[in-house]
């Protein structure tokens, strides 16, 4: 897997990120209409709360959220998260998740703009991760 980028292999740079009540029913939704495939599933105690769909040549990301109350969340790889971050703070954002490195291998920050909408920016820093 090739980190040089910051963008892991068979991630596209901006993916949709759907946070919903009932993830796996929608999941299922998606996979019986577009035939997907499950590139990737985090569960935990109350079962799947993050799976990752190919949808053509792009990934699919859907969460268990109990109704997220942001009008969208997107998940976009860039070559810095934390100089994107700090950007989007000072054009006022808000943090939802500071910098730091995740089980899987990105180097993740979140932040909310004034707009309600959610982001999550990573790094690809190792390549632990799948």
């Amino acid at each position: 897997m090739s980190v040089s980028s910051g963008v892991p292999e068979g991630y596209r740079t901006l993916s949709p990120y759907l946070v919903v009540t009932g993830a796996q029913d929608l999941v299922d939704f998606v996979s019986r209409v577009f035939d997907t495939s499950e590139r990737r599933r985090m569960t935990g105690e109350q079962g799947a709360f993050h799976v990752e769909l190919e949808l053509g040549d792009s990934v699919l990301m859907i969460g268990e959220g109990g109704g997220s109350s942001f009008p969208a969340m997107l998940h976009v790889y860039v070559d810095d998260a934390e100089a994107v971050y700090e950007r989007a703070l000072a054009e006022g954002a808000t943090s939802a998740e500071e910098p730091h490195d995740t089980s899987f291998g990105d180097h993740r920050v979140a932040f909310d703009d004034r707009w309600g909408n959610q982001w999550w920016v990573a790094t690809r820093v190792s390549t632990d991760g799948p």
